[in-house]
């Protein structure tokens, strides 16, 4: 069924393919790459060692993780320097050390944060840490506060902590970035999130885990709208292509691919339903989006290029071409007005008509991190067509009611500014609560609106 809707969308008008490659981040959105350091002991199938990390992929690697000390409240010793060493080469990289994780549990942390005098001690041996190592922040992943051991009190705890973390990294410019859990009875029991926020110069949403062994029904572990450590994406493609009587399925309303082989259900993500997720997180109108973890991608290559990879994009540009205002749009933004720079990388108009260009890759490296940044790419490229079509739209109306003479009185303005108050408010509450994998929520001080009830 996937194929023949492919096929259908293609029938309408093929996008026109040429065989540019991906140089890296070519957008202003975050990719937030986590490497895990067990990786490194993998069978030698899916071993996965810091030579193979592809710096062009990411804006920000994060070195997941380092332990707290127990009993002295610091920060422990590793091997971080081919880590940091990337930053010589790539220096749009950002270089950070994780804490914490879900081994650590919660009451090393809860511990740590109850006094000030503790908290203190950790801090300067966090601030001795990054200076000695050279990375460029830290990393809290505290899973989680309240939970797992921790105290009621750990909730404002964590505020404070995060706060003097920032006083503490004000002067070097180091950065400051949580990884939070997304359940919603995490987030209401464990974090003060308009107040994190004033703090933390990235919020990295953990949308995953939302199903696993714990369950008692087999549900999707990342869903759009479970798992062993060595559930990465080339060891899924091996067991495919060595038994044939897996079969491949897709779940609408999760967005969400499957495989499944009589009682057994293999639920991951595919080049498909990372676009889409990004395709949200450009929407939602985020700062990126978080990938945990870039080296359960198939980063040997031996996954076969999927052929339902692009549908959703074939789809939405269906749709535009039909539609004579997104021609004149791109035109519109191509024109070169000044007020405009728009040069598509993707989208453009060629003999006066519409065309998609995409990118012919066959079987790639990092097949999910290619497809989370052309997809990127390709949604910035559509929002702002879209926003112009709104923009045109709006001015034809415009010039409409001023040749007939119409004036809105101060009714109409005042209702329009309500409504639009109404929703950003609504937006603002809504985009640092989304049940969404991988996402970024970039924090600046004008996000968070905080309302008493």
């Amino acid at each position: 069924m996937v194929n023949t809707i492919l096929l259908l969308s293609v029938a309408l008008m093929a996008p026109i393919l040429d065989a540019r490659t991906l140089t890296g981040p070519t957008h202003n959105k975050v990719v937030v790459c986590y490497v895990a350091t067990w990786a490194n002991y993998r069978n030698a199938t899916v071993k996965y060692e810091m030579k193979d990390f592809n710096p062009d992929l990411c804006t920000h690697l994060v070195y997941a993780f380092a332990a707290l000390d127990p009993t002295n409240h610091t920060i422990k010793p590793h091997g971080y320097k081919t880590a940091v060493d990337m930053k010589r080469d790539y220096p749009h990289l950002k270089v950070t050390i994780a804490i914490g994780g879900w081994n650590e549990g919660s009451e090393k942390y809860s511990n740590m944060s109850s006094s000030p005098e503790s908290r203190k001690r950790f801090i300067d041996s966090v601030v001795a840490f990054i200076d000695h190592y050279k990375f460029d922040g830290l990393d809290l992943d505290w899973e989680f506060p309240s939970k797992r051991g921790g105290r009621p009190e750990d909730k404002a705890n964590f505020v404070a902590l995060v706060k003097e973390l920032k006083d503490a990294f004000e002067s070097k410019q180091y950065l400051l970035t949580a990884a939070l859990g997304a359940g919603k009875d995490t987030m209401d029991t464990a974090y003060d999130v308009a107040k994190l926020s004033r703090y933390l110069d990235l919020i990295h949403m953990m949308c995953y885990d939302y199903h696993g062994t714990w369950d008692g029904v087999v549900g999707a572990n990342a869903p759009l709208r479970g798992t062993s450590e060595d559930d990465v994406l080339s060891l899924i493609c091996m067991d495919l292509m060595n038994n044939t009587a897996w079969k491949k399925f897709w779940d609408e309303k999760s967005a969400t691919p499957y495989l499944r082989d009589g009682d057994r259900v293999v639920v991951y993500d595919n080049q498909r339903s990372i676009a889409l997720k990004v395709k949200m997180a450009v929407d939602y109108g985020l700062g990126g989006v978080m990938v945990w973890s870039i080296d359960t991608d198939d980063t040997k290559g031996v996954c076969a290029e999927e052929l339902d990879a692009l549908t959703d994009i074939y789809a939405r540009f269906n749709k535009m071409l039909v539609d004579p205002l997104v021609t004149k749009a791109v035109k519109s933004l191509g024109s070169g007005n000044k007020n405009h720079n728009y040069k598509g990388q993707y989208y453009l108009i060629h003999n006066d008509k519409l065309e998609l260009r995409l990118l012919t890759r066959g079987n790639t490296n990092y097949p999910l991190m290619e497809a989370i940044n052309q997809a990127m790419v390709i949604s910035l490229e559509e929002k702002r067509i879209m926003a112009e079509v709104e923009r045109i739209t709006n001015t034809n109306v415009i010039d409409k009611k001023d040749k007939r003479g119409d004036k809105p009185g101060a009714a109409s303005i005042l209702s329009s500014s309500a409504v639009t108050l109404l929703f950003c408010l609504f937006f603002i509450g809504k985009s640092i609560r989304l049940s969404f994998a991988f996402v970024v929520y970039d924090v600046t001080k004008e996000d968070i609106i905080e309302t008493s009830p």
